[in-house]
This record gives C-alpha cells, sequence and structure tokens, in this order.
C-alpha cells in the first residue's frame, strides 16, 4: 500500500496586515535571503503583479498537528496562528475568512509581470514561480512537491489566468552552513519537468559568517503547463 502525498491548502499573503508581514519576514531570514524584498512585495501584491501564498497544512490532515509541532519547535517564533485577512488578490477584491486561522509553513509566488518579460508575461501566458520557501524543518517530507503540484494548476482557475507556461526560476542556497550537504534546486525542477532555459551570472551574492563574499548564478528553468485547474481556497 503506498504512501498518499501530503495535502496543503494555498491561502493569500495579506500586504497590508503587520502580522501577515511580519510572518513573511521571519519566514525569509529563516530561508536565508531576500528579506529585504518583502516591502517591496507588499506594493507588488497589491497591484497583482505578483500573487505570494501561504503554505498551509489541512486542519483534516490527521499528520498536520504533529507537523506543525515539528516547524513550531525549529521556529517557536512562528508558534502564533495568523488569520485570513486577504481582501484584494490578483488585483480583484476577495472576501476574507477571518474565522479561519492557520500557521503556514511556508510560502510560494506566481508572479504575473517582471521587467524580464521572458521570466513572467500574463499577456503572454508565462508565470514566474518564485520566493519558494518550506520550512527548513519539514523538508524532504513531500510538501515542497504538493505545493508545487497545486500552484501549477494555479494557471487555469477560471477566468483569471489563461498560462500556457510557467517559469521556475532556481533560487540560491544558504551558504553560511558551507559544511552542510546542499540540496539541489536545478535536479528538483528537473525531476519535475522543468528545462533550462538560461542563466545570468552573478544574480545574487551573499557573505559568510567568515566575511567571504559568495556570487551565485541564477537558472532559469521553464515547463509546459497543460490542463490547468484549482480549487478556490
Amino acid at each position: 500500500m503506498g504512501v498518499s502525498k501530503p495535502q496543503i491548502d494555498l491561502l493569500p499573503w495579506d500586504p497590508d496586515s503587520s502580522e501577515h508581514v511580519e510572518r513573511l519576514y521571519q519566514q525569509r531570514r529563516a530561508c536565508g535571503w531576500n528579506k529585504q524584498a518583502v516591502e517591496e512585495w507588499r506594493s507588488l501584491q497589491r497591484d497583482g503583479k505578483i500573487a505570494l501564498h501561504w503554505v498551509v497544512l489541512p486542519a483534516s490532515d490527521p499528520s498536520t498537528a504533529s507537523k506543525l509541532n515539528v516547524h513550531t519547535t525549529a521556529w517557536p517564533a512562528e508558534s502564533t496562528t495568523i488569520s485570513d485577512s486577504c481582501t484584494n488578490f490578483g488585483g480583484k477584491p476577495r472576501i476574507p475568512h477571518p474565522e479561519r486561522v492557520f500557521v503556514p509553513v511556508g510560502h510560494i509566488s506566481l508572479d504575473s509581470e517582471n521587467e524580464d518579460p521572458e521570466q513572467a508575461d500574463a499577456i503572454r501566458g508565462i508565470y514566474r514561480i518564485s520566493s519558494f520557501y518550506i520550512s527548513t524543518a519539514l523538508q524532504s517530507a513531500g510538501i515542497g512537491g504538493a505545493t508545487m503540484d497545486a500552484i501549477e494548476r494555479y494557471p487555469g482557475k477560471k477566468e483569471r489566468w489563461e498560462a500556457k507556461m510557467a517559469d521556475g526560476i532556481v533560487e540560491p542556497p544558504k551558504v553560511q552552513n558551507a559544511n552542510v550537504k546542499q540540496f539541489s534546486n536545478q535536479d528538483w525542477y528537473t525531476r519535475r519537468g522543468y528545462e533550462v532555459s538560461g542563466y545570468r551570472d552573478k544574480m545574487w551574492s551573499e557573505t559568510d559568517s567568515k566575511g567571504t563574499v559568495w556570487y551565485l548564478t541564477q537558472v532559469k528553468m521553464r515547463k509546459d503547463i497543460k490542463g490547468s485547474s484549482f480549487h478556490d481556497n
């Protein structure tokens, strides 16, 4: 009897909620990079240029309580719940459900616009998967794969998206723990059917605990998305 895949829900990040903004700062600090971008993401989310979602474990899953305990033990500052308060998402009004409270275990964005139209251009049906993070305490538990399954179905949601392509951007690994074996994001995307569409040298830089600057290459990967559908949470 096979092991069932983890289930996740995707709920909108609220750029006007102090609790949502602070939680995103906490998770970007845990991720190890790009926490300085959160303020810019607030305006992009309001304008519908990005669609940043929380990754949430459903209450109906019997394993959720134990997984959340693992997550909050590793990241105690994230143990408080936040509520579903977003009133505008994807550039359209949205009815929030404040009675629904949750502890997000990660986040992911589906960008519809980018300064480089080869990365995201909704008019041409190209969407960029970015800012993808799953709690380090829960990685290798299948939650990342379940999140990608959900976000890849998102472009076909009702009339909002007509995406033919999704562009996954391989983000840089954490370099502070140089002795820890690094997970290959590129290999992971390749196994999901993404193909390399380009590179950009020295896209990012990170400084380790010894003051050494590490320059990182951006790997752009692309995949055809067909027959999409998405459940509206």
